[in-house]
């Protein structure tokens, strides 16, 4: 999945064109910046669900203090080990996106 979405570009010659032309405008670049953007967000949510989990600051937070009732599954080891593997799933998407990014801007 990529967040690049093709635009439809002005005929040559017309009145957008001509706009898009002086205003230095290039077609897909939109598209790569929010790409990029989009890699960026994944990659830092993506490390910080495979750190957090582990850390000490981890029983520190107010879910655990809203919902007492789920404490035990708040400091089960495999519940903490899902939230990790959602990061890894975050990572390789960002990963994704990157390889996405590098191979349209060869051909391009």
């Amino acid at each position: 999945m990529s967040l690049s979405a093709d635009m439809p570009q002005p005929s040559p010659g017309s009145a957008a064109a001509d706009a898009a032309k002086a205003a230095g405008f290039q077609p897909g670049r939109r598209g790569r910046v929010w790409t990029i953007c989009f890699m960026l967000l994944a990659l830092e949510i993506g490390g910080f669900l495979v750190v957090f989990p582990w850390m000490g600051a981890w029983h520190l937070n107010h879910f655990r203090a809203l919902f007492p009732s789920l404490s035990a599954i708040w400091e089960d080891p495999y519940f903490r080990g899902a939230v990790t593997g959602l990061g890894a799933v975050n990572l390789l998407v960002a990963a994704g996106q990157a390889v996405h990014l590098l191979r349209h801007s060869k051909s391009g």
